[in-house]
């Protein structure tokens, strides 16, 4: 997270870093456990709390808080948050499956306080094939 946020290098051959001013979570599922990692800028905090929003997510999936929101490593302030999931084979809880679930439960969540822009556009693509284009037009 804190690579995530991190000011990008001017003099680097990639560009890394530079979304200090998004919040995000992070899902890494193992065998063992899915782990969650939450991060929301200071600009952003009286929209979402990121101790709402972690919790909400670890309601979903029955995660554990196991790091507070504190202070993020990031050039826009904010706090950041982590949970974990643990897996239970003999209850059919799989971490591959808990992410889908979290992420879900994430997207849900910022939907509900307006951080998140509902699709409500009726309008259809339209769809352009070869024939339909006019390359003739440009020729």
């Amino acid at each position: 997270m804190t690579a995530m946020n991190a000011e990008p290098d001017p003099d680097a051959e990639d560009r890394k870093g530079c979304s200090g001013r998004v919040g995000k979570m992070v899902f890494s599922a193992g065998v063992q456990q899915l782990a969650m990692v939450a991060y929301v800028p200071e600009a952003l905090a009286e929209k979402v709390s990121a101790a709402e929003w972690l919790a909400h997510v670890c309601g979903a999936v029955q995660g554990e808080v196991v790091s507070p929101p504190a202070a993020a490593e990031s050039p826009d302030g904010g706090l950041a948050a982590s949970a974990i999931a643990k897996a239970d084979a003999d209850a059919g809880k799989f971490p591959l499956k808990d992410k889908d679930t979290a992420m879900a439960a994430a997207f849900a969540f910022l939907r509900s306080k307006g951080a998140f822009p509902e699709d409500n556009d009726d309008s259809e693509d339209e769809m352009v094939f070869g024939d339909d284009c006019n390359l003739d037009d440009y020729e």
